[in-house]
């Protein structure tokens, strides 16, 4: 069976749209589509910031959702929290060189890079190895030593108090 030839068919010219020019010197800008943006007080949102309030609070304080607060505003947040930690660190150093102990430590540990010493304890081997016993000796002497003062107790008539 032959195959039949189709006719082929010339592809339509399209006619091209003239392409007009803007008769004025600044081009038409394209509009925006959706709601107006609402203008955002910006020194409003750095001020609630350094107040303390959160980014919630700011916003609803101006009348805008968190996430379009942290996209339109973010050099107001960080300025709000930049004083706000200015204000806060100012507070407990006075603290600190008003006598408050709390204060004084925390500060000590963090700018200063102090720590606590660490706990040690020592127990039966480490210790019997230090007083020079052996591991044996030093549990025979730690059961006399508690056998003393369990007699001591029992003389002086306190047996029935706890240590």
């Amino acid at each position: 069976m032959a195959k039949k030839k189709r006719a082929t068919r010339s592809p339509k010219k399209r006619a091209k749209k003239p392409t007009a020019k803007p008769t004025t010197a600044v081009a038409k800008v394209a509009k925006r589509r959706g709601p107006k943006r609402k203008p955002i007080d910006e020194k409003k949102v750095e001020n609630a910031i350094a107040a303390g309030k959160t980014v919630e609070n700011a916003a609803a304080l101006v009348g805008v959702s968190h996430d379009t607060l942290e996209t339109n505003c973010p050099l107001s947040i960080k300025r709000g929290r930049q004083r706000r930690n200015s204000r806060l660190q100012e507070a407990m150093f006075n603290a600190a060189l008003e006598g408050n102990v709390t204060s004084q430590i925390w500060l000590s540990k963090q700018w200063l890079g102090m720590t606590e010493p660490a706990k040690v304890q020592m127990f039966g081997e480490e210790v019997a190895r230090i007083g020079g016993f052996t591991p044996a000796e030093f549990e025979r002497e730690t059961i006399s030593l508690i056998l003393e003062k369990v007699q001591q107790r029992i003389t002086r008539g306190d047996s029935e108090k706890k240590p």
